[in-house]
């Protein structure tokens, strides 16, 4: 039951004391009751306006007792409920008003009918109790304030009950490993499913060998552990990571690439300078973790945490109380501008971020969706998970009932398919959260995604910028190709069509066509010097089909640019007779010099250019 304190009592004190009609005028049915039962309750009315109440009770217990029916003692008995704070009265006594006279008109009836449906979730009724009462306050000014919380109960009423009544599908499966015994927080899968981290309370010992006899210390913390997919299918128990993490107390749990190659998580500093939250990456390479660096985006005076990274490892959002924020807690996202280098934080704005808090953001494969925990919108109950669409930019959603619940929700994840979340929830004892795993509804799924893994072949050390480009959407990712991870990852949509290529200054050309299809891609980069070979790989001309197909033309206007970037590169270009003069001639109208090409048939199908 909501209770609103003094201030509901400064009402109705102030009520009767400028009441224009006595309270037994609101009462239809006074007719059947006999004056002297009317007399007497005008004297327990009097009792309450003097605030006597319980001398006011006693009167009223008499009336009931004699004239049962009669409506008016049972609202003064449950306004004595409101002005001692009374739930139980309030709860017992405002309905037996209606059942005993269904036309009774008195607008506080209306407004606490309204309070008891909507505290026993009845809100279909609850709506329509504060309706009532905002009809029979029409044009009152004196319950101006009370109208403005009425209005908003029936704002509220009407989201849980269209929400609850159209439940969304939910159907949780354990992961079957690891202990049943404990709980888990903050799971992370990774893109290709091989691993999962997650937080989980563990009791560790610690001997002291050093001295005569052994002191052994007990620890009981929130570690960060992985656990890993075998070639049985199963995930192993997990384990607690060894450095550069649980070196602290407390962190939180990772976001991790699709490549696997970066890691991001947060945790607590406790220095004489910083005494916040920071955000951390370290690098994977080869199965061991880098010593964790701090990101540029970090203060020292507010909390940065809850990092989730996009699966490309170009975006990463995160949560602060930073200046700038719409609340306590924001969710704010910085763009990837070098290796360890990331832009300005930008905050999301108000379709995610409200006066509350806004926590635990995860971004879709796709880049689409944005999902987090608030508890500053309309929710069921506590925090719930939203989605926000990023590219339509429209105000985040609910996810549903009974997804989200009258509690406090935890942190989701999605996979790569777009529609399969997981999470951590209850057991059905209540006694630990389990790692389960989740169908989402169809408004909150997102495109399915694929990971195309390839490799770097590299003859110069440094770190380079592969470009994808996808010819359907004409959208451009850029991925960073670090020395010490020549392996790495694309995410791809399953039936588009994409350009990958290498273009820098210092570096040969190269190109080559993906999709979801493709296995085992190779780019190489090669200097630029003299002598250096580089095929122009999957070009296809077809001269009945009006020569060069679309890809191939994205390919070779690229090639062009690249020329037209390096004035002074001269090549000799190798292709087949058939092929040779329609490339050439597609140079030459591309605005490429003819004293920088020399041709060359060659019997074999490859497209090469050769440095001079």
């Amino acid at each position: 039951m909501k209770h609103f304190g003094f201030f509901i009592i400064l009402l109705i004190v102030a009520y009767f004391s400028n009441a224009q009609k006595s309270l037994l005028e609101y009462d239809e049915c006074r007719d059947e009751i006999s004056k002297n039962a009317q007399k007497k309750y005008e004297k327990a009315v009097q009792l309450f306006q003097d605030r006597h109440y319980q001398k006011c009770s006693v009167v009223l217990n008499e009336i009931i007792k004699e004239n049962e029916d009669f409506a008016s003692p049972y609202f003064l008995m449950g306004m004595i409920g409101v002005v001692k704070n009374n739930t139980r009265m309030i709860e017992k006594y405002f309905p037996m008003v209606k059942e005993r006279c269904e036309n009774f008109t008195h607008p506080y009836l209306y407004y606490y009918l309204g309070l008891i449906d909507y505290t026993e979730e009845h809100y279909e009724q609850a709506s329509k109790d504060f309706e009532e009462f905002l009809s029979l306050t029409d044009g009152d000014n004196f319950y101006d304030s009370l109208q403005n919380v009425a209005i908003n109960y029936i704002d509220w009423s009407d989201f849980l009950s269209k929400t609850l009544e159209n439940r969304v599908p939910f159907d949780p499966q354990n992961i079957n490993f690891l202990s049943k015994n404990k709980s888990y927080y903050e799971p992370f899968i990774t893109w290709d499913t091989q691993q999962i981290f997650f937080i989980r309370e563990e009791i560790t010992r610690d001997t002291n060998t050093d001295s005569f006899t052994a002191d052994v210390t007990i620890r009981k913390n929130r570690y960060l552990e992985k656990s890993e997919l075998d070639s049985t299918g199963f995930y192993d128990r997990g384990f607690i990571l060894d450095e550069p993490f649980n070196l602290t107390f407390p962190q939180s749990g990772v976001s991790v690439t699709a490549d696997n190659n970066f890691i991001y998580f947060s945790k607590r500093d406790n220095t004489a300078e910083d005494n916040t939250w920071n955000i951390y990456v370290c690098e994977n390479t080869d199965g061991y973790f880098s010593q964790a660096k701090t990101l540029n985006i970090n203060t020292t005076m507010y909390d940065e945490f809850s990092p989730t990274v996009s699966a490309d490892g170009n975006t990463l959002y995160f949560v602060s109380n930073r200046e700038g924020g719409k609340g306590s807690y924001d969710i704010w996202f910085s763009h990837k501008t070098g290796k360890n280098t990331w832009s300005e934080p930008q905050n999301m704005g108000r379709d995610v971020n409200t006066f509350a808090d806004e926590t635990y953001p995860f971004v879709s494969a796709d880049n689409s969706c944005l999902y987090f925990l608030s508890n500053g919108r309309k929710t069921i109950g506590g925090t719930d998970i939203f989605c926000y669409n990023i590219k339509e930019q429209k105000p985040a959603i609910n996810l549903g009932y009974p997804i989200n619940t009258e509690g406090n929700e935890r942190s989701i994840g999605v996979m790569i398919d777009g529609k399969t979340a997981y999470g951590t929830f209850f057991n059905s004892d209540s006694t630990y959260l389990n790692l389960q795993t989740f169908v989402l509804p169809d408004n909150v799924r997102t495109k399915p995604m694929k990971i195309v893994n390839g490799r770097m072949q590299k003859t110069l050390d440094g770190d380079i910028s592969l470009t994808m480009y996808n010819v359907n959407t004409q959208k451009t990712t850029a991925y960073y190709i670090a020395d010490e991870h020549p392996n790495f990852s694309l995410v791809v949509e399953d039936k588009q069509d994409y350009i990958v290529y290498l273009n820098q200054a210092g570096y040969m050309f190269f190109a080559t066509r993906i999709n979801a299809q493709t296995e085992d891609l190779i780019i190489y980069q090669k200097p630029l010097e003299y002598g250096q070979q580089m095929q122009l790989d999957n070009i296809v001309y077809n001269p009945n089909n009006g020569g060069f197909d679309e890809l191939s033309s994205l390919i070779l206007d690229d090639f062009v640019t690249y020329l037209k970037k390096n004035q002074r590169l001269r090549f000799t270009l190798s292709a087949p007779k058939n092929i040779l003069q329609p490339l050439y001639s597609y140079l030459i109208k591309s605005g490429i010099r003819k004293d920088r090409i020399e041709i060359q048939n060659t019997n074999t199908q490859d497209i090469i250019y050769t440095i001079k």
